[in-house]
């Protein structure tokens, strides 16, 4: 199949990509180019551009049998720092890339919208299922539930078949542990430079934590499956505080961890955790990666990569 993939440099995009194109895909990558996750390959090629720019490459859609929307803008920590911007940039050119998908009738359209922050301040004492009430406390999770509606709309409207996947805290390779997201990545780099590690309050905040190869699969089986206009929750269905997270990265790394707690941000919701029973129905999936096997597997690839990137 011919599939087009926005943010197949990111994280996400470029595991996703890989796994496309060994199972024998062809692949159309959309977004900030990236060096360092560029895969040469005879059926993968690059378009360099901002999302907002997406119109201009039309053309690129014929033929095109799935589209993968994993690209945003922003982070949520960002996002709140502009919340015009964030609506504007995500949001909007998202409408703009539904219309393209509707245009050349695409057969599936996949996104990826936030299992850690569109459920907000909802009850966070049990695992959260996709009927639960949707409460974001920053723009990054608004953003990503307000494209979920559009979606919505755009499949009742223009029958686009769709698969929406709230992804709970993905890690894992390829991950930048100097970025200012994803925890384990960036307490990973931390710990690999010496350098202090800082939490954001006093570390009881506890999230659903994913191996990056369990959401691939996750991604793919929804691709495939004859089943569609879902909204599944995609995680471990486990639950682990930063300070949990962090015994568990001091035992496999065999370092001592400098640890600086400092005030807590409103942006974070004191706990999440998914419940994932309709993702294991729906796909056919289910995590095969524990945090512990995860982590290991990851502390060893950041090894590698700090030596070449040094």
């Amino acid at each position: 199949m011919k599939i087009f993939v926005t943010g197949g440099s990111g994280f996400i995009g470029f595991n996703l990509v890989k796994h496309l194109l060994k199972a024998g895909h062809q692949v159309v990558v959309f977004g900030r180019f990236n060096k360092l996750k560029a895969i040469s390959h005879i059926n993968c090629r690059y378009i360099d551009a901002e999302f907002n720019h997406i119109s201009e490459y039309e053309d690129e859609f014929k033929n095109v049998d799935v589209v993968y929307h994993l690209l945003s803008t922003t982070t949520p920590k960002t996002s709140n720092e502009d919340v015009v911007n964030d609506l504007l940039s995500n949001v909007k050119n998202t409408i703009h890339l539904l219309d393209i998908c509707v245009k050349y009738k695409i057969k599936r359209f996949i996104f990826t919208s936030s299992g850690g922050t569109v459920y907000g301040l909802s009850n966070h004492d049990k695992p959260l299922k996709e009927s639960d009430f949707t409460n974001p406390i920053c723009a990054y999770g608004i953003s990503k539930l307000s494209i979920e509606k559009y979606i919505y709309m755009y499949g009742y409207q223009y029958n686009l078949s769709y698969q929406i996947l709230r992804i709970a805290n993905p890690y894992g390779p390829y991950q930048n542990p100097w970025a200012n997201q994803g925890a384990i990545a960036v307490f990973m780099g931390k710990v690999l430079n010496e350098q202090p590690v800082e939490i954001w309050g006093d570390g009881t905040i506890y999230r659903d934590y994913i191996y990056i190869n369990d959401v691939v699969e996750a991604l793919y089986s929804s691709m495939l499956v004859d089943k569609s206009n879902n909204v599944l929750n995609i995680g471990s269905g486990e639950k682990y505080s930063l300070n949990e997270i962090l015994d568990i990265i001091k035992k496999i790394t065999k370092k001592e961890l400098l640890i600086n707690y400092i005030p807590s941000r409103k942006i974070d919701a004191p706990g999440n955790i998914l419940d994932i029973t309709d993702a294991k129905k729906v796909l056919g999936w289910e995590p095969k990666v524990s945090i512990e096997n995860g982590i290991a597997k990851n502390w060893e690839w950041l090894i590698d990569f700090y030596k070449y990137k040094v």
